[in-house]
């Protein structure tokens, strides 16, 4: 069941706040979750929003890890504990947004914070994102994009997902730093060429499992 409500406060000042209710086959309680929105237009050009939320995941295998699996022709078999809980979250993500435009050109960009607190059966863990996009458009021809991103996820006490590595306060498969770059150029209707590029570092390490392979 989801209860959703717009209040336009002024031209330039929007209000948004929602509620939601879920009931999972595998949790005894219903579980409500709540977000709400501030969108303020500053001028014609830019614009800030600060949204905030809360959400939930039910108790899960990690998917990823199965695909892993199967990609290397292993077979596992996987059974939840039974004293499992959801995953609670407690999100916030402010932003601002620039676009100019004229005749021949449009170029904007975008500055966002992001920071989400998460709780379940192993404790506390806390995601940090500061992300900033840059983006134009010249004559229809020539087009870039690109953005960066800073990232920390961190677990309040260590984590022990595996033999190796041992147990970590760090989120496993999450770099710290990771940015992107696109380059289109469009001359003429017949022509056109693009560059991608992708660069992320301080990944963090994957847990290493152990079992027994048939076939």
């Amino acid at each position: 069941m989801f209860v959703q409500s717009d209040w336009e406060v002024s031209k330039s000042v929007k209000i948004l706040l929602g509620l939601r209710a879920d009931k999972h086959n595998m949790l005894d309680n219903l579980i409500v979750s709540t977000r709400g929105s501030f969108l303020h237009k500053l001028n014609e050009s830019m614009q800030f929003r600060a949204p905030l939320g809360t959400g939930f995941s039910a108790p899960q295998a990690l998917g990823a890890d199965l695909h892993i699996a199967f990609a290397r022709g292993a077979v596992w078999r996987v059974t939840l504990a039974d004293d499992l809980i959801e995953e609670r979250s407690q999100s916030s993500g402010p932003s601002v947004n620039y676009d100019k435009k004229t005749s021949t050109y449009i170029a904007g960009f975008t500055f966002k914070g992001f920071s989400t607190y998460l709780k379940d059966e192993t404790g506390m863990g806390h995601i940090i994102d500061a992300s900033l996009q840059l983006r134009g458009n010249f004559n229809k021809g020539i087009e870039f994009d690109g953005g960066m991103t800073f990232h920390s996820s961190l677990f309040d006490a260590p984590i022990e997902y595996s033999d190796a590595p041992p147990a970590t306060t760090e989120f496993l498969r999450t770099p710290n730093f990771y940015e992107y770059e696109t380059l289109f150029y469009k001359p003429n209707k017949k022509f056109s060429a693009s560059m991608n590029t992708v660069y992320r570092t301080n990944e963090s390490p994957a847990p290493q499992r152990s079992g027994r392979t048939t076939g």
